[in-house]
């Protein structure tokens, strides 16, 4: 018994590093359920010790278990430690790409501007670039042809943009990779030289079981949000954060889905009269709404 879960976890485990914990999952013909093994490190749960609790177990339940009749169905259950890119960053989130691979993004959504790094680490900032470039092209009025348009340049033509931009921040432009921590230093940056606070926001996604945020600025709703998507250790820009989650509105403060009829009753940044959201909302009791005997507050409301 002993030779076959050794021969077993070597076919397992090999060309893999040493697991931390490893375990046995056992599921003889008749139990309904698999009897499993529990996961110990690789020193106590040895071929052995493994091979001497199968056999345990096959004398007090009379279960029949034979490994090599094919009758048994036995699984190797191992928990390694994850790579050094996820753990090098206390805050788990990080923009450490590579600047000679192609970044790939999983996300099906046609508002992603990918972000190539032709011979940098500035995805974050060239994202954020993308963003500003998007406010300042609605403040114009211009067209939504003009900002594809520029989407589709050559983005070696952002790096000096993204780097000036950086070194307003005080953030050095050498990095090997920006965290959330130097994202936090470039909103207050935004903020101190673009409109006061409130006025841009830096909004992080990033998906592990599901797409959530990572990061936001402080405060409530801004009148713009720059979103960012962050995979694979790298920036992308997201003009629209709703097509992530298959909805037709997203709120970054309640960080939900919502529509004009049903807004989380939580958000702070809705007028649950008229249903509107944004910076100017909730909306304001005006004196003259009550002489009216009108119960909304303003015009609009």
């Amino acid at each position: 018994m002993s030779d076959v879960v050794s021969q077993l976890m070597d076919r397992v485990l090999a060309g893999r590093p040493e697991p931390l914990l490893v375990g046995l999952q056992v599921h003889p013909p008749n139990f309904h359920h698999p009897f499993t093994l529990p996961l110990r490190p690789l020193a106590q749960n040895n071929p052995a010790a493994l091979a001497a609790a199968i056999e345990r177990l096959n004398e007090i339940s009379q279960a029949g278990i034979d490994l090599l009749s094919g009758t048994t169905t036995t699984k190797v259950v191992a928990v390694w430690p994850l790579g050094a890119q996820r753990t090098a960053n206390p805050a788990g989130n990080s923009g450490g790409c590579v600047n000679d691979q192609e970044h790939v993004v999983t996300a099906r959504c046609r508002s992603i501007v990918r972000i190539i790094n032709p011979n940098d680490r500035l995805c974050l900032a060239r994202a954020v670039f993308v963003g500003l470039t998007k406010i300042w092209m609605m403040e114009r009025g211009e067209a939504a042809g003009v900002f594809k348009a520029f989407c589709k340049q050559p983005q070696d033509q952002h790096a000096g943009p993204a780097q000036e931009m950086l070194r307003k921040a005080g953030i050095p432009l050498n990095l090997q990779e920006y965290s959330l921590a130097h994202l936090e230093i470039l909103q207050q940056s935004l903020s101190h030289h673009m409109g006061g606070a409130g006025y841009i926001r830096l909004v992080v996604f990033k998906k592990e079981q599901q797409y959530r945020i990572v990061y936001k600025g402080d405060g409530k709703a801004a009148r713009f949000n720059i979103c960012i998507l962050l995979e694979n250790n790298h920036y992308h820009y997201i003009d629209r954060p709703e097509q992530l989650f298959n909805v037709d509105r997203y709120c970054v403060d309640c960080e939900k889905g919502v529509s004009r009829w049903s807004h989380w009753a939580g958000c702070s940044v809705v007028c649950r009269l008229c249903m509107r959201s944004g910076p100017e909302f909730p909306c304001q009791v005006l004196f003259y709404s009550y002489y009216k005997h009108c119960w909304f507050p303003l015009v609009g409301c």
